[in-house]
């Protein structure tokens, strides 16, 4: 039966030579335990791209299935969850594929969520308008030297606008 950390608490009091030591053997237990479950890992990744070489160059969707799956396929045996885990991945894959060629697919794509001049400071809008041709690349450093410059501009006609008021 696994000591309790409120066991340990008092044994540091009582025995801290024994607690120590029942700390070290916790410790070499977890430490084994994960060691296993990533072998594991490693193991059945190795079988499953021996038996499906098709997707190996597809690790990250393959990831993504299992991951979406997981409640599914815990429960399966480790041979026939691979089998259901490369099935999905090709289906996957195979929509994806379908939705790319689409031409009709491609023109309903729109960016969600993304950045928009709404809410945006003048200076970020200022960049954004100013490089829209976007051959050339604006670099990060002329960016921020331009919005310095804009801040200081700033500052100094709130400074002389205060100065106005004050006289």
């Amino acid at each position: 039966m696994p000591i309790t950390d409120q066991e340990i608490a008092d044994l540091m009091y009582v025995d801290p030579g024994k607690a120590v030591a029942l700390l070290r053997e916790q410790t070499k237990q977890e430490v084994r335990q994960e060691y296993a479950q990533h072998q594991s890992r490693e193991q059945f990744f190795k079988d499953f791209y021996r038996e499906n070489p098709d997707l190996s160059e597809n690790h990250v969707d393959v990831l993504g299935v299992l991951n979406s799956r997981w409640a599914d396929l815990e429960t399966m045996p480790v041979s026939k969850a691979a089998i259901e885990v490369a099935s999905l991945t090709r289906q996957k894959l195979e929509r994806d594929r379908r939705r790319m060629n689409d031409p009709a697919a491609a023109e309903r794509r729109v960016m969600r969520g993304g950045p928009g001049l709404d809410g945006m400071s003048a200076a970020d809008a200022a960049v954004i308008s100013n490089s829209q041709d976007f051959d050339e690349p604006e670099s990060l450093s002329s960016i921020i030297n331009r919005r310095k410059e804009a801040r200081y501009e700033s500052a100094g006609s709130r400074r002389l606008s205060r100065r106005g008021r004050s006289e």
